[in-house]
């Protein structure tokens, strides 16, 4: 078969979303996971021609070490170099750069940056951090000179939290992200696989996607463009309009699922590879993020991360 016919029939599989969520999803983990993973890879294309580019930030987070842990590494394993890049949050080097290496490790191929481990990171990482998920540049800093440098793809923040936290993240961070993943929700919701379960195989429609075909496909969904068509425009007015007249959704400065829906309905149109968001797109981003999601409850809003004082 043909890499471009393979491709094609990847993207008319009306059940692509469910079989990346399988091949995305680190094992023992609802496909929650790998759902919010694969919208912030098909969020990191090219802009659309009505509106600009725009990346999914994401937060994960758990009160199981382990979790965060093994979701950076299975989608790094999985996608390669084009997909992600796993920047320990401890070690500055990756985020910001030391003056030996004129900056942090930026590759153009990448499209997805996971920042884990924050819980270690010191206030100027979190800066740094935060830069990144909301201007697209990361401080470049050596001995003589101060600069900043465009980061590369989307942003996830994985945070490993004690128990008893209400709030996933820092709401000065928190407010940043479009969302947040709770593993240890997507966790209790994943059913125990007995043993007939286990014997028996997956469906087909859910099956992980062919590791042969996942980067030409991941490649095409990436460079696809799009035009936002009026029925998805009244689709999200409606929404909107809906959230106003009701009680509050988030707290001040948190993450807003209404501007939200139109990020995630153009990622669900890449991998389709549509040339236009529908309405059926922008209807299928509300029920996601609002059964799939949860919102830090912050007060803080998000501090202008622009502005950094330096010598």
């Amino acid at each position: 078969m043909d890499p471009s016919d393979a491709v094609a029939e990847l993207a008319a599989d009306p059940q692509i979303f469910r079989r990346l969520a399988a091949t995305l999803t680190p094992p023992g983990m609802a496909s929650t996971a790998g759902e919010a993973v694969a919208l912030q890879l098909a969020s990191a294309g090219r802009s659309s021609i009505d509106m600009s580019r725009e990346e999914l930030q994401v937060g994960y987070t758990a009160t199981v070490p382990t979790s965060t842990a093994s979701l950076c590494r299975h989608v790094r394993e999985t996608c390669g170099q084009i997909a992600t890049l796993g920047c320990e949050a401890a070690t500055r080097a990756h985020a910001v750069g030391e003056p030996l290496q004129q900056g942090p490790q930026v590759d153009t191929e990448v499209r997805l940056t996971i920042y884990d481990a924050i819980a270690h990171a010191t206030a100027d990482l979190h800066m740094t951090i935060r830069r990144a998920l909301t201007t697209g540049e990361v401080a470049v800093t050596s001995e003589t000179q101060y600069t900043t440098q465009s980061s590369t793809g989307a942003v996830a923040v994985t945070h490993t939290r004690a128990a008893s936290d209400q709030a996933p993240f820092d709401p000065h961070l928190a407010a940043c992200l479009d969302f947040v993943v709770d593993l240890d929700a997507a966790a209790a919701d994943e059913a125990q696989p007995t043993d007939q379960t286990a014997a028996n195989p997956a469906p087909a429609d859910c099956r992980p996607v062919p590791t042969a075909r996942l980067d030409a496909y991941l490649t095409a969904v990436q460079e696809t463009t799009l035009t936002v068509t009026s029925a998805a425009k009244e689709r999200w007015s409606q929404y909107k309009q809906a959230a106003d007249a009701g009680p509050a959704w988030t707290p001040p400065g948190s993450p807003s699922p209404i501007e939200t829906v139109p990020k995630v309905a153009a990622a669900l149109a890449r991998l389709e590879l549509a040339d236009k968001v529908s309405a059926d797109h922008t209807t299928t981003a509300i029920e996601w993020i609002e059964t799939a999601t949860t919102y830090s409850t912050v007060t803080d809003p998000c501090p202008d991360t622009t502005a950094v004082e330096h010598p």
